[in-house]
């Protein structure tokens, strides 16, 4: 589950867009829904908890560059990894 959260955060780093503000307790650091989805289920991985599944999808604007094919079928791949855990739960 470590490696899982590893790679979602790694995924993140690269396409996710950026929150404006400094990211707290309070805020995401992510300016999308979508990626504070994918976020969140990468903190719970990491704690060895089974995350609930996610609604992320590449086209909501929130990763960028949107024309990438390798970030949209990473993308694709995590949010079908984290769901398969999830329906396990």
């Amino acid at each position: 589950m470590k490696k899982l959260s590893e790679e979602i955060l790694d995924f993140l780093e690269k396409y996710a867009v950026r929150n404006s503000e400094e990211p707290d307790d309070y805020t995401s650091p992510y300016s999308s829904p979508d990626a504070d989805q994918l976020f969140a289920a990468a903190k719970l991985l990491k704690l060895e908890k089974t995350p609930i599944s996610v609604y992320s999808s590449w086209e909501s604007g929130g990763y960028k560059p949107y024309s990438s094919k390798e970030g949209r079928e990473w993308h694709n791949s995590l949010v079908k990894k984290i769901n398969s855990l999830a329906d396990k739960k």
